[in-house]
């Protein structure tokens, strides 16, 4: 029997990433190559180190993306830091 294939959450953790980081690393088609297995993805842990040996800085400028990304600062309950808009009825002026 070969090698015992890791979890999508074991490459995480041994990259030291989130496990959507390692989704979005799918998505965009820069992850460490995984194979199929049922509904499930799964990695060989020679596929990881040759893919960590080609990417030596892909996990630190993950994790300084995401850093970047959360200092920008957003309004509560707001989407990309647009300001309210006004037209919430406590903000109206009274009725004459």
């Amino acid at each position: 029997m070969g090698e015992k294939l890791l979890s999508a959450q074991e490459v995480a953790d041994y990259l030291g990433v989130p496990l959507a980081t390692l989704y979005q690393w799918r998505t965009n088609g820069t992850a460490p190559r995984a194979v199929k297995v049922g509904r499930y993805i799964r990695f060989r842990k020679a596929d990881l180190e040759s893919w960590c040996e080609r990417n030596p800085d892909a996990a630190e400028r993950q994790r300084h993306q995401v850093q970047h990304a959360r200092k920008v600062p957003q309004h509560r309950g707001q989407r990309g830091g647009q300001k309210p808009r006004g037209d919430v009825a406590h903000d109206r002026p009274p009725a004459a």
